[in-house]
């Protein structure tokens, strides 16, 4: 066992120390965030063989290029000089975050004062369970706008490095 590990460690040390080998884990990199993308979706491309960004909708990927509609324009480009690769999404959890907190605090004070004004009878009977469902009530319902206004703000991922 220890002997197999030590075999696979060596072998991973003469792999990445190759600049072939490093060009490989690479390759498979970029492999690997690709296939995870979506065509259609917009991405955003660094390569040392480019002059900056190249952002555009994914129409595939081979081996060693990859397609892109920019603008109305389908452009190609090798996969060997790409070192970054950007992933166009919504924030929409991020808004919904945003929004939960504040209509959390908006829906506990509310039912804090539901519960001491309206559910006090004479008895001095007070309603406990009116500041948590108003408080939940409240966080569900920022969180739903914030959602709303998540989902119209772009945000890019980092996929590769």
């Amino acid at each position: 066992m220890v002997r197999t590990v030590l075999l696979g460690c060596a072998f991973l040390c003469l792999l990445s120390s190759s600049t072939e080998g490093q060009q490989r884990v690479a390759d498979s990199l970029l492999g690997a965030a690709l296939l995870r993308v979506r065509p259609g979706t917009t991405i955003r491309l660094h390569s040392t063989a480019l002059p900056g960004r190249v952002e555009g909708r994914l129409v595939g990927s081979t081996s060693s290029m990859v397609s892109l509609t920019v603008g109305v324009q389908p452009a190609e480009y090798t996969r060997a000089g790409i070192d970054s690769l950007w992933v166009r999404r919504r924030a929409t959890g991020t808004g919904a975050l945003v929004g939960a907190i504040p209509g959390a605090i908006a829906g506990t004070v509310l039912g804090a004062v539901v519960n001491a004004v309206a559910c006090s009878d004479d008895g001095g009977d007070p309603c406990p369970e009116a500041v948590p469902l108003l408080g939940l009530a409240g966080a569900a319902t920022g969180a739903v706008l914030g959602a709303v206004v998540g989902s119209f703000i772009p945000k890019w991922q980092r996929r590769l490095p």
